[in-house]
């Protein structure tokens, strides 16, 4: 009797580390802060753990152990996993985190988005507000642009040093969204006379699917004395031939634009 026991026990803890964890949960207010974040990690289960890494490095049991609320004053690319003796480490959850200036006065968009995807009924703050848009794509976070550039234009009332522009995008290829081909920075002072600062080129393959997901685009450049900033996002183009709906505009998606 007691040897069968044992071997139940034995088979029954052996099944369990054939199932994996799932990834902690990630709970942060503010994606873009101004000084700093708090994040908090949730994993219910008794006798779990969770390990956690900002440096970018894979979390593993040897990792700092999430004991209390992190407080994060940089930008960081936060790694979680949780771990059990009785089961496979968990699926790794990921959120990068981005520090911001002080946040514009104002801002506007030379091209108005589609209608739907207006915002708050076109109040363009959504894009400076620090929180980062949903799956829900009508959650009021996100502009939605069918084709068209993005302009957008950053004001405040007193000058401000700026060298850092972080634009956050999404690629849902599938509701006919593709990330941005270029995106440009221009710098003015009281004048309103631009000069352009930064520029990316992103390579582009019409026979690839690109990365589906959210992207932070950063744009560094020696440090500038302005007043307005005016952020140049190129659409896609056409959607390619591979696509359901090729020969018709992308569409282009921003949720949030930081300065720094």
């Amino acid at each position: 009797m007691k040897i069968s026991f044992f071997l139940l026990l034995f088979a029954h803890s052996l099944a369990a580390q054939q199932y994996r964890l799932a990834p902690p949960q990630i709970r942060c207010e503010q994606v873009f802060f101004e000084n700093n974040t708090t994040v908090r990690l949730v994993f219910n289960l008794k006798g779990a753990e969770i390990r956690y890494t900002l440096d970018g490095s894979e979390p593993t049991r040897h990792a700092p152990r999430y004991e209390q609320p992190i407080v994060v004053d940089k930008d960081v690319l936060l790694q979680a996993r949780a771990f059990h003796p009785d089961f496979l480490p968990g699926e790794i959850a990921a959120l990068h985190l981005y520090r911001r200036g002080e946040k514009p006065a104002r801002l506007h968009l030379a091209q108005a988005p589609a209608e739907e995807y207006l915002g708050r009924i076109g109040n363009y703050d959504c894009l400076i507000d620090g929180k980062v848009g949903s799956d829900d794509l009508r959650d009021g976070a996100w502009i939605g642009l069918p084709g068209k550039q993005l302009y957008a234009y950053a004001t405040w009332k007193k000058e401000q040093q700026i060298q850092v522009v972080k634009l956050s995008t999404l690629t849902n290829t599938g509701a006919w969204i593709f990330p941005p081909t270029k995106i440009s920075v221009y710098v003015a002072g009281e004048d309103a006379h631009y000069r352009l600062v930064s520029a990316e080129i992103l390579t582009i393959d019409n026979s690839q699917k690109p990365e589906e997901g959210r992207h932070t685009y950063v744009l560094r450049f020696p440090p500038e004395r302005c007043t307005w900033v005016r952020v140049v996002a190129e659409p896609w183009g056409m959607l390619p031939e591979w696509h359901p709906g090729k020969g018709t505009p992308a569409w282009l998606f921003v949720d949030e634009i930081a300065f720094e």
